[in-house]
């Protein structure tokens, strides 16, 4: 891809792409580097990429709840919680996210922090297969790092 804009556009007219990472700055010898993610699959994690979420793929509008989960080094994951309150702005938001679904594997403990409180919460242990953090009230949000225990060694 010679730019990003045509980086943009392709994703945009193709069903199956929902988003792709791009080194911020070109390559001086190949130009700009681009990989594109299908099905919520992860990006690079090298600070001198960035991501670009389709349009279409991303939660938008007044009183979305999202979640945003981005790989760290070690193997460890950053998770965000957005709470927008929902369609009437007062919804408290629960979510159950499935350790699969943001990199992690199961079968090993996992130490958890909250980044906002800065303090350790319970670890999930060995067989627990999905993070349940505590619920974000409407208008707020949490932020957690997920670290294998492994990866801590």
């Amino acid at each position: 891809m010679s730019s990003l804009s045509v980086a943009e556009s392709w994703c945009t007219a193709n069903a199956s792409c929902s988003g792709f990472t791009t080194r911020i700055a070109p390559d001086p010898t190949t130009g700009y580097k681009v990989y594109f993610k299908h099905d919520q699959s992860n990006l690079n994690t090298d600070a001198n990429w960035t991501s670009y979420v389709k349009a279409a793929d991303a939660p938008a509008g007044a009183g979305a709840q999202q979640v945003w989960a981005k790989p760290q080094p070690g193997g460890a994951v950053a998770v965000l919680l957005i709470n927008g309150g929902g369609v009437n702005g007062t919804s408290e938001m629960q979510h159950s996210i499935k350790l699969a679904d943001i990199g992690l594997k199961s079968g090993g403990a996992i130490t958890v922090r909250d980044i906002w409180k800065k303090a350790d919460a319970a670890p999930l242990a060995a067989s627990v297969t999905a993070f349940e953090p505590a619920t974000v009230a409407p208008r707020s949000s949490s932020f957690w790092l997920l670290t294998p225990k492994s990866a801590q060694a």
